[in-house]
Order: structure tokens, then sequence, then C-alpha cells
């Protein structure tokens, strides 16, 4: 028997006692059932709203879209122009955090009504994505040298 078919037996068993048993108590239905307390305050809630459609799973699947949405271009642009052209004389390359902060100030999203990034993760995916960050090259493979006979 699969655990699927197990896990619908014990459901279908959990509403029999129900019905049996109105008076018994969640930890006696656990015991009798051989399941946790908490398994049964779930499935107990579930059998009363749903009924006999209540005895399969719920999907696994996901229920929130799988990709986000595109970011704006017009930020992403000027994340690039900031790491491009750090604002009053910054004097270094700006970092992820540095950009957040220059964004929050900046006239131009501002007026554009664009809310700036609340991470920095963000700001650092958007700068790899343009190479806007050094990655070290993969090291070659030595190549074996060929010694000379003794």
């Amino acid at each position: 028997m699969t655990d699927e078919m197990q896990w619908q037996a014990d459901r279908i068993q959990l509403q029999s006692l129900l019905l049996e048993h109105p008076e018994w108590s969640r930890t006696m239905l656990a015991q009798a059932l051989r399941r946790s307390v908490a398994w049964v305050k779930k499935w107990r809630k579930r059998i009363r709203q749903a009924g006999d459609q209540a005895l399969h799973s719920l999907s696994s699947r996901r229920h929130n879209p799988t990709s986000p949405k595109p970011p704006n271009p017009f930020l992403v642009e000027r994340i690039l122009q900031i790491r491009d052209h750090p604002p009053h004389n910054l004097g270094r390359t700006p970092g992820p955090k540095a950009i957040l902060y220059f964004l929050k100030h900046d006239p131009l999203l501002i007026e554009k009504g664009i809310k700036p990034p609340n991470s920095t993760s963000f700001v650092w995916k958007i700068l790899d994505m343009f190479q806007r960050i050094a990655r070290p090259r993969p090291k070659k493979d030595p190549q074996p040298e060929t010694r000379p006979a003794p």
C-alpha cells in the first residue's frame, strides 16, 4: 500500500470515528488512530468544512507564480549608472548597500514613482547580470610536465 493510500485510509477512519463518537476529544481520536493531536486537529477541521472532498490531499504544486516579475528597466539603468558613475564624489566603487542608499534618495526615481528595492540581493543580482562584479576565472587544470630522464 502506498503512503498516499495509507493516509487516505487514516482520514476515512477519522471520518468514521467522528460520526460514531462525536463526543471524543482530539487526544482520544489521536490515540485511537495512532496519529498526532495536530494531525487530528488539521484533518477534523478539513472534514467538517469540506466533507468527503477533504479526504484527498491538497495539491503540492506551487500556489504562487514560479518566476518573479522582471525588474523595471529604468531602475536597472539607475543602478548601473550609480555603479559606473558614483555620485557625490564617493571616491570608490559603490557596492549594493551604497547603491540602495543612493536609490532611496534619487530624485528621478521619486519623480517617476518607482519604489527602490529593499534588499541588497536584488542590486547584487542586477550588477552580476550586467557583469559589473568581477568574478574569478575558473582555474585551468594543470598540464603534466614531461621530465627529462635522469
